[in-house]
């Protein structure tokens, strides 16, 4: 009976990836896993094979799910492949009065800063994840206090089962913002091993070579309850509406 456990986890572990291309520039890897695999150790197996796909291009990772389905389980990663050359198209036209129509690289940038930031928190890797922060940011939050607060979420949410960005919003020197200038809202859904969801928002400010800087977060959690039993739909829905969830 051991025996035959060890070489069905030896053979989950030795499994080749399944590459799907989505589009030019985007596949889907899947990866037959164990229950014990995390989010990081499922990156790693999977790198050899994104590098393969994206060639010269710039390797980035973007939404991530496990997935159990008739008792088995499966890590899906999608994967970005982006031109290192690509730079904003949105900040010269923003600087004028022309409309804010940004284009698919300009997407999967934002995409990618994200999805980063949120690997980097999701690992406890929080001095990294503390970089992306606006100088504004940094001096509100220091990194000891900053990552106490990550630190604490992480540990009441549980491992991490998926993120997902579900809407991106491009605005032009919006109400409220600390200065002026060009911002874009990165609204996202996770799961996470405790909490029954979790979502918010990323608001990132362009900065003038095209990068971003984190000006504002927000992410909402609604723990599991005691009992294990899930919040009723018809209380589920308005909460998360409550909590400005995206879907």
């Amino acid at each position: 009976m051991f025996a035959f456990i060890f070489l069905a986890a030896q053979a989950i572990a030795t499994a080749a990836p399944v590459v799907e291309r989505v589009d030019e520039t985007s596949y889907l890897l899947g990866l037959a896993v164990d229950a014990s695999l995390n989010v990081a150790q499922g990156q790693a197996r999977l790198a050899p094979a994104a590098k393969r796909a994206c060639g010269a291009r710039l390797v980035t990772l973007g939404r991530y799910r496990f997935v159990a389905e008739e008792g088995k389980n499966r890590f899906e990663q999608e994967l970005l492949c982006l031109d290192r050359r690509h730079k904003l198209s949105l900040i010269e036209r923003a600087a004028g009065n022309a409309a804010l129509e940004p284009s698919r690289p300009d997407q999967q940038a934002v995409l990618a800063t994200s999805y980063r930031y949120f690997a980097a928190k999701d690992a406890g890797r929080y001095a990294e994840a503390h970089q992306a922060l606006s100088g504004r940011m940094k001096s509100r939050f220091p990194l000891a206090e900053w990552t106490r607060s990550a630190r604490g979420f992480n540990a009441e949410a549980g491992a991490v089962r998926g993120r997902r960005v579900v809407e991106i919003t491009w605005y032009k020197n919006p109400e409220g913002a600390p200065e002026p200038g060009l911002y874009v809202a990165a609204d996202f859904s996770a799961d996470f091993e405790r909490a029954e969801f979790v979502c918010g928002y990323l608001m990132w400010q362009v900065q003038p070579d095209g990068t971003f800087r984190l000006a504002r977060e927000e992410q909402n959690m609604a723990p599991k309850r005691p009992s294990g039993r899930a919040i009723a739909q018809i209380d589920r829905d308005p909460l998360r509406s409550r909590m400005g969830c995206k879907d």
